[in-house]
C-alpha cells in the first residue's frame, strides 16, 4: 500500500481503515499497522526510520539487506498492541541473523496466542533524547496534544505537557518548555542540544490545524510516536501507533477539532496542564468527571482520571484495578450502588 498516493484526506482515513484489525474486546476500535501508520507520516513530511515489510520470517534477510545494520525487528499482526509486552520486537539485528529472530519471534507470539502477518524491518536509530508525541480524544474534550519523555521514562515519570488542538507553532514551542524533563532538550555536560524546530514541525505535522489529526477527523482516537528520538540533526519517530474509531460518529463529531462553547471552557481549562498522576501519558480526565470502566480502556495512551475531581465519596484510591485485558493502566471502576 502507497499512502503517499492518497489524494484526499477521505483516500487516506480509508486506505488506513482497510489496513486496520479490531481491537480484542473491542472491536469498534481498530489498531492500524505499525508500516502503514509510518508511510501516512512520511506522507506528511514526519521522518522515520528507512524500513521495509517482510511477509514472513523467510523473507525477512532479502528486505534487510537493502538497509543499514544494525537492524530492528518488529512484529505486526492482530492482537500485537504492546509489541514490548508481548516479544514483539528485537534490536542490534543483521541481516544474516534476521531471518531466525523472525522465525523465534513467530513461535514465541504464537504462545501468547497471537498470530504474526508480516515483519517490520527497520535500521535502528542512533541514540538521543526519547520523547513521547502523541494525541488522545477523551469525551467531552476533544483531542489533546502531549509531549513528554518518552521510552521507558514514559510509565515512570509524571511529566507531561498538553494542549488541546488545533496547535498553532507558539503553542507547540512552549510545549517544549513545559514539562521537566524538558531540560533534557538544551543538552549538558558536552551533550548538544536537540533541534527543537524539528520537534516544532513534528507536533505541527501531527496537531496543526492541517495536521494528521486534521485529516483523519473524529476518527482518530489515539495517535502515540514514542520513542520520537531527538538529536541535534532532527527528530525522527521510531515507533508509532495509530487508533481509530471503526464505529460511525454523531453530527457532533463530525468537526476534527470540536468548537461548542464547553469545548472553549475546556481549552482554557488544559491548556499548559501537567499530568499530576501516572500512570497513563496524560493524567487528563474529561471535566465532567466522568470514567471509564474497563470496557472503555484503550489500546494505546489512556486519560486517567483526576482525583479531585471526583465526586465525593469512598476513597477511590482503595479500589482495585477493573479487569482488562487491554489497557496497561488502571482504570476507575463505576462506584458502589448505593
Amino acid at each position: 500500500m502507497n499512502i503517499g498516493a492518497a489524494t484526499s484526506d477521505t483516500d487516506l482515513l480509508e486506505k488506513l481503515v482497510r489496513q486496520a484489525w479490531p481491537l480484542a474486546g473491542s472491536p469498534e476500535r481498530l489498531v492500524v499497522p505499525e508500516p502503514f501508520v509510518k508511510e501516512a507520516l512520511v506522507s506528511l513530511g514526519i521522518s522515520v526510520p528507512r524500513h521495509a515489510v517482510a511477509r514472513d520470517a523467510a523473507a525477512a534477510p532479502a528486505q534487510a539487506r537493502s538497509l543499514a545494520e544494525p537492524l530492528v525487528l518488529k512484529a505486526f499482526g492482530p492482537g500485537i498492541v504492546h509489541k514490548t509486552e508481548v516479544g514483539a520486537v528485537r534490536l542490534g539485528l543483521t541481516a544474516k541473523t534476521v531471518e531466525a529472530a523472525a522465525t523465534a519471534m513467530g513461535s514465541a507470539l504464537a504462545q501468547v496466542p497471537v498470530t504474526a502477518q508480516g515483519f517490520l524491518v527497520e535500521e535502528q536509530a542512533t541514540p538521543g533524547v526519547e520523547l513521547l508525541v502523541g494525541v488522545v480524544r477523551p469525551d467531552g474534550v476533544g483531542p489533546v496534544a502531549l509531549v513528554g519523555l518518552g521510552g521507558t521514562l514514559t510509565e515512570i515519570l509524571d511529566d507531561v505537557s498538553a494542549r488541546l488542538l488545533p496547535l498553532s507553532r507558539e503553542d507547540a514551542a512552549q510545549m517544549l518548555g513545559e514539562f521537566r524533563g524538558g531540560a533534557a532538550l538544551a543538552g549538558s555536560r558536552g551533550v548538544p542540544a536537540v533541534d527543537r524546530e524539528a520537534l516544532i514541525e513534528l507536533l505541527l505535522h501531527l496537531a496543526g490545524p492541517e495536521g494528521l489529526v486534521a485529516r483523519l477527523g473524529p476518527r482518530l482516537l489515539e495517535l502515540e510516536c514514542n520513542p520520537v528520538i531527538a538529536t541535534p540533526e532532527g527528530a525522527l519517530v521510531a515507533d508509532a501507533r495509530l487508533v481509530l474509531n471503526g464505529a460511525p460518529t454523531t453530527p457532533e463529531a463530525d468537526a476534527a477539532f470540536p468548537s461548542t462553547a464547553s469545548s472553549h471552557r475546556a481549552r482554557s481549562r488544559w491548556r499548559g496542564r501537567r499530568s499530576p498522576t501516572r500512570p497513563s501519558a496524560t493524567g487528563l480526565w474529561p471535566p465532567t468527571g466522568r470514567w471509564a470502566g474497563a470496557e472503555a480502556c484503550g489500546p494505546s495512551i489512556r486519560p486517567r482520571p483526576r482525583w479531585e475531581e471526583f465526586p465525593p465519596g469512598p476513597p477511590w484510591r482503595t479500589y482495585p484495578k477493573a479487569a482488562s485485558t487491554t489497557c496497561r493502566w488502571p482504570c476507575r471502576p463505576p462506584p458502589p450502588s448505593s
